[in-house]
């Protein structure tokens, strides 16, 4: 059992580690003697736990995506639910806002992951996540959903999704960043109103 606990801090010791060194210099200038040498355990260590430095990056997105997997699971029924007394179209924003709590106690992880030194496929991989769980609920009530004529689906789904995470991006990326309720505010005011509302100029008298 201390066995099993000591490894897995040593574990945990070379994932915050390998985190700080992205936050310095770019994922391809890492190397497993960084990672050590930062954590302060040897490279036998390192190989007990990992087969390399991009086994550690596979963990560490991997269970980030199953911690965001298992946030929208708890909030499906109740998202579902919700459809009787919302419109459809608002569905992706509260998914998205339904995890902000789940991003936020990762943000360093995430905020590393996405940064220009991370991995350049995380946010895709991300992007993929929710719109799996989006055409999952839009399944269930397909008969009531529609699309813009002109613009194809596909390219509806991209839209949204780029800009729901160059939100969560910014947030994220921020030295102070604000706390998920405001965030989530801020999301649903951005759905709500358009790009010209958002800035005005005042005219001259």
């Amino acid at each position: 059992m201390k066995s099993d606990k000591r490894n897995q801090q040593t574990e945990q010791l070379l994932i915050a580690s390998f985190i700080d060194l992205i936050k310095e210099k770019n994922f391809n200038d890492i190397g497993v003697t960084d990672i050590t040498r930062l954590a302060g355990v040897n490279r036998g260590t390192f190989y007990i736990h990992f087969s390399d430095k991009f086994d550690l990056l596979h963990k560490i997105e991997r269970e980030l995506l199953e911690k965001l997997q298992e946030a929208l699971n708890s909030v499906i029924p109740t998202a579902i639910e919700q459809l009787k007394n919302d419109s459809f179209e608002i569905l992706p924003y509260k998914l998205v806002i339904k995890t902000l709590n789940q991003i936020y106690n990762d943000r360093d992880i995430v905020a590393a992951l996405l940064s220009s030194n991370g991995d350049p496929l995380f946010v895709n991989k991300l992007k993929d996540l929710f719109r799996k769980e989006i055409r999952v609920e839009f399944s269930q009530i397909k008969d009531s959903v529609f699309y813009d004529e002109v613009i194809p689906q596909d390219y509806i789904e991209e839209m949204i999704l780029n800009n729901l995470m160059s939100i969560v991006i910014h947030w994220l990326t921020k030295e102070h960043p604000e706390q998920p309720e405001e965030v989530a505010k801020i999301i649903l005011r951005y759905r709500e109103v358009s790009p010209d509302e958002l800035i005005r100029i005042k005219k001259e008298e």
